[in-house]
């Protein structure tokens, strides 16, 4: 019996060993800069790098809170690992708090999980009629008529309602420089 159990024991470790190595390598690239100032009701990315692990797809992309309680699946998959991110999703924080994301993926033989950097969300979830609209100046040059439509002015990440921009977040560098964002400022 003793043989027996150090047999499964040995197995069982074997199997972590595996798993643990279809996994190295893959990594978060965004969010990763610690203290970001998120909105709850904005649109938000996840996006990785497989690097050279086994990871095949992404599942999901769960919220949980600092104090490691799961608030809710922000992203649902699966997505091939070579898309590189999750697109863009709407924050669903419940309320103003210390967050971060687990990431969710599969391997030939099993799952994966990366955390991310804690990030802080200041609001409640907005819907979009509750936004503040803005009078940005140099005001972006693309009309704002069909949403979701998003554009960069300084440190303004804008959303455009299907009449207005209206601010999504408030960067603190011009957003065109980090990368979360820059891929939506082309038409500012």
């Amino acid at each position: 019996m003793k043989n027996f159990l150090g047999f499964v024991i040995l197995i069982l470790a074997s199997i972590g060993q595996i798993l643990a190595n279809e996994c190295v390598s893959w990594r978060i690239t965004s969010p990763t800069t610690q203290g970001l100032v998120w909105t709850a009701g904005q649109y938000y990315a996840v996006s990785w790098d497989p690097g050279y692990s086994q990871v095949n797809t992404v599942d999901r992309v769960d919220l949980y809170t600092s104090d490691n309680k799961f608030v809710v699946t922000e992203w649902k998959g699966p997505i091939s690992v070579n898309a590189l991110t999750t697109g863009n999703f709407r924050l669903k924080a419940p309320s103003p708090g210390i967050y971060y994301f687990k990431v969710i993926a599969s391997t030939p033989s099993g799952k994966c999980t990366l955390n991310s950097v804690s990030f802080t969300v200041l609001k409640r979830y907005m819907s979009p009629q509750s936004l503040p609209t803005i009078s940005v100046s140099p005001a972006p040059a693309a009309p704002c008529t069909i949403p979701p439509k998003f554009a960069c002015s300084g440190n303004y990440f804008l959303e455009c309602d299907g009449e207005k921009w209206v601010i999504q977040n408030v960067c603190p560098v011009p957003c065109k420089d980090i990368p979360s964002y820059a891929s939506h400022c082309g038409i500012a």
